[in-house]
């Protein structure tokens, strides 16, 4: 009898725990998206994080559902191409230290033969 009960328990602090972590991995809404896209263009890190913790964005888990819209002379991307595209260098080190390694390279896949392709180490 013990066992069973002891049993459901750690069942259910197990699905618990599965539970929140998917509830930290939700879409950004629109408005969020645009404010982000909008900070990062005017290279304002520091309020970038400001924004994001007054949000509650976590960008480790949520950078993927995070776009820039296109505008003239920019096709639109994640949050690390924008900052590339417009030269926002401030943001650019904040987010590459946001995030997880794998969203570094996702838009951008490295090579298949990865002995020729330059890779620069940029997280510590």
């Amino acid at each position: 009898m013990n066992r069973s009960i002891t049993t459901r328990i750690m069942l259910l602090m197990g699905v618990s725990f599965v539970l929140s972590a998917f509830a930290d991995n939700h879409n950004v809404e629109g408005t969020t998206q645009d404010q982000l896209c909008r900070l990062v263009i005017t290279n304002n890190g520091t309020q970038m994080i400001s924004f994001l913790n007054a949000a509650d964005v976590r960008l480790y888990n949520n950078y993927r559902n995070i776009y820039c819209k296109p505008q003239v002379g920019f096709e639109g991307g994640s949050l690390l191409k924008t900052a590339d595209h417009y030269g926002a260098k401030d943001v650019f080190d904040k987010l590459v230290q946001s995030i997880k390694v794998e969203d570094i390279f996702w838009e951008h896949p490295v090579d298949d033969n990865i002995r020729n392709t330059k890779i620069i180490a940029y997280k510590n």
